[in-house]
């Protein structure tokens, strides 16, 4: 795996952590959806999500971690084609797996870097909040629905300048259940949607381990992008 290739991994992989981040949605346990938790411990948990573009596919991202462990796939399926990246951390390596060569580049721990990966906050309890926060208006109520049994409120966002519109699903909690963006003129954008929030939960031991039968190359990380001054 080249250079370049590494750095869009890698650069990919921040956008969606930083989407991911903004945009959650829907949580369940492995037993049904549940009500979202009051407080994540973002050095324990997990957390897995889709992003469905039509014509573009659809992507999963799925976060397993126990801090300084953690194991994060990113797979994106388009019809038969699926391709996709996939981090993994032992605490003492951080590794970029590609699973059709069996390789894993190596590189050393850096927290720094490392960090980056992860999802600052998941305060699922005020995302409807931060949402009209940052519209600066406030949004119609335009009918109600169920997500996997849950009872939801839809709200659209349609500012007069904006050339999108956004449709939110919002539970009694104020938890953003599902996110679908329209464009005004040309029909739906992409919508999100977490499928999994569990807080503290119990992970395999080779959940973090190498998996075998991968070639270790060793490499030093590429200078990271500088993603604050993106639109």
């Amino acid at each position: 795996m080249k250079t370049g290739s590494i750095l869009f991994a890698l650069t990919t992989a921040l956008l969606l952590t930083a989407f991911a981040a903004s945009c959650t949605d829907k949580n369940e346990e492995q037993a049904g959806i549940v009500e979202a938790p009051a407080e994540i411990d973002m050095k324990h948990f997990w957390y897995r999500a889709t992003m469905d573009s039509p014509g573009q596919g659809t992507m999963t991202m799925e976060y397993m971690v126990h801090a300084p462990r953690f194991r994060i796939k990113q797979d994106i399926i388009k019809g038969e084609q699926k391709g996709g990246v996939s981090f993994l951390s032992d605490g003492k390596y951080f590794y970029l797996l590609d699973k059709e060569s069996k390789t894993a580049l190596r590189y050393d721990y850096d927290p720094e870097i490392v960090g980056s990966f992860l999802p600052e906050n998941l305060d699922f309890h005020s995302s409807f909040k931060k949402f009209k926060d940052k519209a600066g208006f406030e949004p119609e109520m335009i009918g109600e629905d169920k997500i996997g049994g849950v009872e939801v409120k839809k709200y659209e966002f349609n500012g007069p300048e904006s050339p999108t519109r956004t449709v939110v699903h919002v539970d009694s909690s104020d938890v953003i259940r599902r996110t679908e963006v329209f464009r005004k003129e040309a029909g739906k954008l992409f919508s999100f949607e977490v499928q999994k929030l569990v807080n503290s939960p119990q992970f395999s031991e080779d959940t973090f381990q190498l998996p075998e039968g991968y070639n270790v190359k060793t490499e030093d990380l590429p200078p990271m992008p500088d993603l604050s001054e993106m639109p």
